[in-house]
């Protein structure tokens, strides 16, 4: 693993506009300064996992994305609403 990454998963059904939605960060010897990456435009589908990993490497920022089927063994936990 980096040492300066960040990854999240995502499992919302929903249309993302270009420019809607942003990954905001800071970094530890940046001080208050919060910075911003977009996320393309997409539709989030239902029983899919959307997983982006955000590199930052200098002043770069690489944001790839990684669409796969849900599979319920990859949590231990239901999320009851």
């Amino acid at each position: 693993m980096h040492k300066n990454y960040l990854c999240i998963s995502v499992l919302i059904p929903q249309e993302v506009k270009e420019g809607t939605l942003n990954f905001c960060y800071t970094l530890k010897n940046s001080g208050d300064k919060v910075y911003s990456t977009s996320i393309p435009a997409i539709t989030y589908k239902p029983s899919t996992q959307y997983e982006y990993v955000l590199m930052i490497s200098g002043a770069s920022v690489d944001l790839t994305l990684t669409i796969k089927e849900w599979n319920k063994l990859d949590s231990t936990h239901d999320i009851v609403m």
